[in-house]
């Protein structure tokens, strides 16, 4: 017999919860990081302007 069929309906529910909340905690990690991609490349977007605006002085 495998271990998943050794468990009981209680220890597989408690692990199926356990695996869904680190889905979800994964899942805002990754929001949270799309988040500051999207900042950190306006961010150097207008740092690029900025030179180019310098270097044209």
């Amino acid at each position: 017999m495998s271990a998943v069929e050794d468990m009981t309906k209680e220890q597989l529910q408690s692990a199926l919860e356990e695996l869904q909340r680190r889905v979800d905690n994964a899942e805002a990690i990754v929001e949270k990081k799309q988040v500051e991609n999207t900042e950190f490349k306006e961010w150097l977007k207008q740092s690029e302007e900025r030179w180019a605006e310098y270097e044209l002085r």
